[in-house]
């Protein structure tokens, strides 16, 4: 039922690495303030708590650098809130993901997911099922310095 503009979300994370042999664990804390557009008249205000476990382990080799491949799954459950930030929070949605990733070069990776959205209605519940392409680019604030400076 969204018109227009769906959603402007800001927010703030911390995301922590746990670096072990042979794999890696992230895991991320997500607050953000969330604006959806379902009335013609205006947006809807919640603020969302998104918490996510990763976990990224490389096939061809002991860490990800160019030419790697690496497969990657997470767990990410959304809790959401009234505007007054007293209110009844709520369970909002709960995604797994699972996926393929290659490193192009040691700081630009390629990655296909599968991810499934759960979400628990009052009424209804439901679940949506997505396949996305995803690039990731590291250092690049570094590695572009370098070039200018070159």
């Amino acid at each position: 039922g969204q018109e227009g503009l769906p959603e402007i979300r800001s927010g703030i994370q911390g995301t922590y690495y746990f670096k072990r042999s042979p794999f890696l664990l992230t895991a991320r804390l997500r607050f953000e303030d969330h604006l959806d557009k379902r009335r013609t008249e205006g947006f809807d205000q919640s603020y969302r708590v998104r918490s996510q476990v990763k976990i990224v382990k490389t096939l061809n080799g002991p860490e990800i650098s160019a030419g790697k491949v690496y497969v990657a799954a997470s767990e990410e459950v959304f809790t959401q809130t009234a505007p007054d930030i007293f209110g009844n929070p709520r369970f909002g949605n709960n995604r797994l993901t699972i996926g393929l990733g290659y490193a192009l070069t040691d700081d630009v990776l390629m990655e296909v997911d599968y991810s499934n959205d759960y979400y628990m209605g009052k009424v209804l519940q439901s679940s949506y099922n997505t396949l996305q392409v995803n690039f990731s680019c590291y250092n690049w604030v570094k590695n572009l310095k370098n070039v200018l400076l070159k």
